[in-house]
C-alpha cells in the first residue's frame, strides 16, 4: 500500500485485527520483528501518547 502527500486513509478492522500495532510500528514507537515498515517523511505519533482520545467513548464516538 502506497499513501501519496496529502492523501488522508483510514484504518478499519475487529478488535485484536492488529490496526493499532500497524500505527505504532508508522510511527516507529515499535520496531518490526520481521518484514519491513517504510516510512518517508514524518509522522506525528499522537496514537503513542493516547491524545485526542476519550477511553471512556467508543472508537467511533471518538471520531466524531
Amino acid at each position: 500500500m502506497q499513501i501519496k502527500r496529502g492523501e488522508i486513509f483510514g484504518l478499519i478492522g475487529s478488535n485484536g485485527a492488529g490496526k493499532s500495532t500497524l500505527f505504532k510500528l508508522m510511527a516507529r514507537v515499535l520496531r518490526p520483528v520481521g518484514g519491513r515498515v517504510w516510512v518517508k517523511g514524518r509522522v506525528a505519533p499522537l496514537l503513542a501518547m493516547g491524545a485526542g482520545f476519550h477511553m471512556e467513548l467508543s472508537g467511533r464516538e471518538n471520531v466524531f
